[in-house]
């Protein structure tokens, strides 16, 4: 995912505020887009 976002722009040309805000928006918008189970989710439920 990483890889694709620097594609299109240079994050660290950024202050770690909007970079922060930039990667809440991308990644909500991939979950939304993608359902998955939660960045949080226990270990146990990944495997």
């Amino acid at each position: 995912m990483r890889y694709k976002i620097g594609m299109y722009t240079d994050l660290s040309a950024l202050d770690d505020g909007t970079r922060e805000a930039f990667a809440s928006v991308v990644m909500g918008f991939v979950l939304a887009q993608h359902p998955v189970a939660p960045i949080a989710a226990p270990p146990a439920e990944l495997q």
